[in-house]
């Protein structure tokens, strides 16, 4: 089987918070860590809840982006689209005002990232395009409640 190393090109002195299901943390957060310490990196691993049918606890209005591979699939695979409604808001939360959210999903999730992004507070705007089998796109975090201007298609 091939595994998938994470690699982050951040300046020195960035800091990484990676979620990470049970499995994966326990592979590969100590080799992460050492990593990102030699690289003066700061690396903070969260684990889901409810045995990875719930997104993790993040502080909210925390960071200034956040990168989602695939994770809305993989939320909906276990716990239904509610559940992938519910990671992309945990994600937006912890986003600050004007902060971005950028995702890349299977084309077959275009109906989850509608149900999470069209009705949600938290998205001032989103700019969506399929590619390659896959749908990549930007969602900016609004600055204050229903500054939405405009909902998701792809």
């Amino acid at each position: 089987t091939r595994r998938t190393r994470l690699r982050y090109y951040l300046p020195i002195g960035c800091s990484v918070t990676q979620w990470l299901d049970e499995k994966r943390a326990k592979d590969d957060l100590a080799p992460t860590r050492l990593a990102a310490s030699k690289n003066g990196l700061g690396l903070e691993a969260v684990a889901c809840r409810d045995n990875g049918r719930k997104p993790p606890r993040l502080k909210e209005a925390s960071f200034d982006a956040c990168l989602v591979l695939g994770a809305l699939g993989r939320a909906a695979a276990r716990g239904g689209p509610d559940a992938a409604v519910e990671t992309a808001e945990a994600a937006l939360r912890a986003l600050k005002p004007d902060g971005r959210l950028v995702f890349v999903e299977q084309e077959d999730a275009e109906p989850l990232l509608a149900a999470a992004l069209d009705e949600s507070d938290l998205v001032a705007e989103c700019d969506a395009r399929q590619e390659h089998g896959a749908i990549l796109g930007v969602v900016r975090r609004a600055a204050l409640k229903g500054g939405k201007t405009k909902g998701f298609k792809a």
